[in-house]
């Protein structure tokens, strides 16, 4: 479970960085770049999926895989580009499964 809300970096009184929600102090952190790049993490996978953004974590790499994957289709030549337009739709519906935790 992950404390939910927008994810912010915030500097404190001590001069390091604190990761919040509106409602809740989630952690510290020393660096404000890491505190500001885990806050925008956790933001960006909320907006893609707000009740699971775990999910969407742990289906980048086959998000990136399938765009890829795209990427050879639109650059190989008709006819021989349907077999790859067929694997970039089919890693395509398995990367939005994984990010909406089918």
């Amino acid at each position: 479970m992950y404390t939910k809300g927008e994810w912010k970096a915030v500097k404190n009184a001590v001069g390091t960085y604190t990761i919040q929600t509106e409602d809740a102090r989630i952690g510290e952190i020393d660096r404000h770049f890491n505190a500001r790049l885990i806050a925008a993490a956790v933001s960006a996978c909320v907006s893609v999926n707000p009740d699971n953004p775990l999910a969407v974590a742990g289906s980048i790499g086959e998000m990136v895989e399938a765009l890829k994957k795209w990427m050879e289709y639109l650059d190989t030549p008709y006819p021989k580009n349907m077999i790859t337009k067929k694997h970039a739709y089919n890693l395509t519906e398995q990367a939005l499964a994984k990010a909406e935790g089918k």
